[in-house]
């Protein structure tokens, strides 16, 4: 077990040989060809990068340091065609992931001299002519490429960023994770107990199979490989293991983040390691030679994601759906990725679900639609009138398929015995019941806005009376007219959350309330349920009429998610909306804390959108899909003399190979 790690500073070495750049076949970093160490200056044209490699179609991913001439604002440049992605020092900086003809893009960053700063460059090329070149200029320096010199490869080891609930601070390159602290403290400046250290960086395996990466722990532990999570053990518990698999691409370096956290009495944690190959299928500590250290490099949202209103989102199969009105018909948006659920992306895909008929009672005024699974089949709740605000009733639309991307046919309008006007309702799942919640007004007339509950019998069905469940009292909920509306649910560990907006959507002051279950009295009585006193999200000077919010997670299940609407610009048109996404977290009490809007494009997406999966066909160094005659001369062609999977090869390092697969290679 170690004690400690080596911490973050400057090198002696005099100067550097370039970034560890990795050429993939595939546009998606797939199928790894060939692996340099180089300053970053190409214009290839039309032919291929490296031997062995096509011309179009391929990747590149370049990772190392930088170090700083002089302490100054420095304005890095890229030029390339097709897309590229940089990061200085952990932030992005250019971000230009589409395809497209030679352009330049750059972003700024300040440097202290002599220090070095972690650089992630990705590029791929899609057709036609390819280039990319890295550039940098400060005030003392013209505009140049990046001279090799001033670039080094990374570290061994992770990065570990040490904090603890008093403030406590520390960062230091650790050679692995392989710590018994016992009651000790992790490292100077960070207390004994209630800490938490994330290690981020790079793995590299030496063989294309698959891999078991195992934690020992004392208490909570994730692990993501390659952005997928394959440890969540992420709960307060004494020494204990846990094991996830994933399969790996020979000389490939992938994304490692390791996340931790201590509470009380002994603390240790353990990264280890199996494949057949690699460690004869018995588990060993990953040690520093696979390891590269390096800040965690995301990606961030673009908010916000587009024009729109009341936005509901779900999470199914693995993909988003955001279900919308637009004119007279109901829409819904798929995606695989919460950041592109907007149908203006195209990486989002639409469907219309329904369009209203003429001459009804609701084939106007299509408001707030919700998407719900229950009993096997998918239904829209939205709401809709004759053309006339005060005939809004809530409609219900079926769909029997166990697939949502489709047509949807009018199953009836819901209500209950009172048939009053009624919006934005919403389906409660409780204890084996269900109920619906919506807003709704007291009598016939326009003037308040109040939430009401009752009891389905099923899914288009309400069974008995409504029961108001709260009315707009508080002062922050009767800006324009007294309003409670867009009530949506929130479970947490068991407890029970109604998240509600208040006052007139127009007005600034639109903001999100709370309503909290006792968890003891009927839930169908207002004295069950306390309502916050002011608003759990509400407007900054930059962000205003914030509301009608839904929630989900992350693909991987460790982020909650809100998903809301806002005005495109405070003091701009109040009827117009845009949707906005940020994470939240919940309070050690348990209710929801959402923060305040955030403003600028900081907002990292959403976590564990796991890297694409190669072949993982050892040997297959021409990307065919086989191992044959081809790949000896592909091999020949691009090794000879470099180094793979960094170590230099050569002919015994093929019958190595040759051996292993037990392919037989014709003479060339």
């Amino acid at each position: 077990m170690l004690l400690g790690g080596e911490l973050l500073e400057p090198r002696c070495l005099l100067s550097g040989s370039g970034l560890t750049g990795q050429y993939f076949h595939n546009p998606d970093f797939t199928g790894l060809a060939v692996e340099r160490t180089e300053a970053v200056a190409f214009s290839w044209g039309s032919a291929a990068p490296a031997a062995g490699m096509g011309a179009d179609s391929f990747s590149v991913r370049w990772t190392g340091q930088v170090e700083a001439e002089f302490s100054e604002t420095y304005t890095f440049t890229t030029i390339g065609d097709d897309g590229v992605r940089l990061w200085i020092d952990g932030q992005l900086l250019v971000d230009k992931w589409i395809a497209q003809s030679t352009q330049t893009n750059s972003g700024t960053i300040s440097l202290t001299a002599g220090q070095r700063y972690d650089v992630r460059l990705e590029y791929f090329d899609h057709l036609g002519s390819a280039a990319i070149q890295l550039k940098w200029a400060s005030a003392s320096l013209a505009l140049e490429a990046i001279p090799a010199d001033r670039l080094y490869a990374s570290l061994e080891g992770l990065r570990g960023e040490y904090s603890d609930a008093f403030g406590g601070q520390a960062t230091r390159v650790d050679v692995a994770l392989d710590f018994d602290w016992g009651t000790n403290r992790p490292i100077t400046g960070v207390a004994v107990d209630n800490f938490r250290a994330r290690w981020t960086g790079l793995v590299r395996p030496e063989f294309s199979e698959l891999y078991t990466f195992s934690t020992l722990s004392d208490e909570g532990v994730r692990v993501w490989v390659g952005d997928e999570l394959i440890i969540d053990h992420w709960d307060g518990h004494t020494a204990a293991t846990q094991s996830g698999t994933k399969l790996l691409e020979a000389g490939k370096w992938y994304d490692l983040r390791v996340e931790y956290f201590d509470v009380t009495g002994a603390a240790e944690i353990e990264l280890s390691w199996a494949s057949a190959s690699q460690t004869d299928g018995q588990l060993e500590v990953v040690s520093s030679e696979h390891l590269r250290a390096a800040r965690h490099t995301p990606l961030l949202v673009a908010n916000p994601l587009g024009q729109g209103q009341d936005p509901f989102v779900v999470r199914w199969q693995d993909t988003y759906l955001h279900v919308r009105s637009a004119g007279t018909a109901v829409w819904i948006d798929q995606a695989a990725e919460l950041q592109d659920i907007h149908s203006s992306t195209p990486e989002s895909t639409t469907v219309r679900a329904w369009q209203a008929p003429t001459g009804t009672n609701y084939s106007q005024q299509i408001w707030a639609p919700e998407l719900h699974q229950l009993d096997g089949k998918w239904y829209i709740y939205v709401a809709a009138s004759d053309g006339d605000n005060a005939t809004h009733r809530m409609h219900v639309l079926e769909r029997n398929s166990p697939n949502p991307m489709g047509s949807y046919v009018y199953k009836g309008m819901i209500a209950a015995s009172t048939d009053r006007w009624a919006i934005d309702g919403t389906v409660l799942e409780w204890q084996d019941k269900r109920y619906f919640i919506w807003s709704g007004w007291a009598g016939t007339v326009d003037g308040q806005q109040n939430l009401y509950i009752a009891e389905m019998s099923n899914p288009w069905t309400i069974t008995g009376n409504r029961v108001l469940l709260a009315s707009p009292t508080l002062s922050w909920e009767r800006h324009g007219l007294p309003i409670n509306e867009g009530p949506q649910i929130l479970i947490n560990d068991g407890q029970l959350h109604i998240i509600y907006s208040g006052s007139g959507y127009w007005r600034p002051e639109y903001a999100l309330g709370r309503l909290t279950y006792n968890g003891v009295g009927p839930i169908m009585s207002a004295s069950s349920w306390a309502k916050a006193p002011s608003p759990v999200f509400q407007a900054t000077s930059e962000i205003v009429g914030v509301g009608h919010a839904s929630f989900t997670k992350s693909p991987d299940g460790t982020q909650d998610w809100i998903v809301y609407h806002a005005h495109p610009s405070p003091g701009g048109n109040a009827d117009a909306r845009v949707i906005r996404i940020q994470p939240f977290t919940f309070n050690a009490n348990g209710t929801p804390n959402f923060g305040a809007p955030i403003f600028s494009n900081t907002v990292e997406v959403p976590s564990g959108v796991p890297d694409a999966d190669g072949t993982n066909l050892p040997g297959d160094f021409d990307a065919s899909g086989m191992v044959n005659a081809q790949d000896l001369a592909t091999w020949k062609a691009q090794f000879s003399g470099e180094k793979f999977p960094g170590r230099i090869v050569d002919g015994a390092d093929f019958l190595i190979w040759q051996r292993q697969l037990g392919a037989v290679a014709a003479s060339t």
